[in-house]
């Protein structure tokens, strides 16, 4: 399995990014999946009374319970372990070719970005939006996004169109290095 690190500044691009990626690589036995490490704190979240805001109180918010969680007990990373395991062992259980897997995982830490990506051998990429200023970071998580030597870029213009591309160019690149 292919698994990559992506971060990227809040409406980069990211999510749009990762959907292309599926959708190129759809089909011909090829799977993707999207999985982000601030998924399980939403659904604690919700019960706290959290509603799915985006605003800069809703961010940090879920900044601190994620820090919360993970000095406790390392939620989001071992819900992550988890949920890929789980993919695994399906893919494996279906007849399905792990090389034939990949997996993009949305982490904002940098600490937490270095830890996963040693522990799954994974490649990290950041999606940079340069002509989009999203104001004062109300959290770390956001703040420190730059604090990391990525193994790849793309940078996102605001056009799908170029970025489609970029996505395609990304898929040929990474099937080009396992061939």
């Amino acid at each position: 399995m292919k698994l990559i690190v992506v971060n990227g500044k809040p409406e980069s691009g990211k999510t749009t990014f990762e959907k292309m990626i599926a959708e190129e690589r759809g089909g011909e036995g090829l799977y993707t999946f999207l999985l982000s490490s601030i998924a399980p704190i939403k659904e604690i979240a919700w019960k706290c009374g959290w509603r799915g805001g985006k605003d800069p109180r809703d961010r940090k918010f879920l900044s601190d319970l994620k820090d919360l969680l993970t000095e406790y007990c390392d939620f989001s990373m071992d819900w992550l372990r988890k949920e890929i395991r789980l993919i695994e062992d399906e893919m494996i259980a279906d007849g399905v070719d792990l090389n034939r897997i990949w997996i993009f995982v949305d982490i904002r830490e940098p600490e937490e970005i270095a830890r996963f990506c040693k522990e799954w051998d994974a490649m990290s990429l950041l999606i940079q939006r340069p002509d989009h200023e999203i104001g004062e970071p109300s959290n770390h998580a956001d703040a420190y996004i730059d604090d990391y030597e990525y193994d790849a870029f793309v940078v996102n213009h605001g056009d799908l169109e170029h970025l489609r591309k970029q996505a395609k160019d990304f898929v040929f690149a990474m099937e080009s290095k396992r061939d």
